[in-house]
């Protein structure tokens, strides 16, 4: 697992994954991933984009994909 923090992410956690910018989003899940480069151009991968439309429609939460461990 990727060593990055997820500090910026206790603000968007106030508010629902709908109001979020993409900032949050990727603080969430792409900065978890051992692929995420984050010096690098940033390109988005089909698993961001699904978790992203899960979040927005509620049918993951916040909580499931950090619990998930990955």
């Amino acid at each position: 697992m990727n060593e990055q923090s997820h500090s910026g992410l206790a603000g968007s956690k106030e508010k629902s994954p709908c109001q979020w910018e993409e900032e949050d989003f990727v603080d969430l899940i792409c900065t978890r991933c051992n692929f995420f480069k984050p010096d690098e151009e940033r390109l988005e991968c089909a698993a961001f984009k699904i978790l992203v439309d899960l979040l927005k429609s509620e049918v993951v939460t916040v909580g499931q994909i950090e619990k998930s461990g990955c």
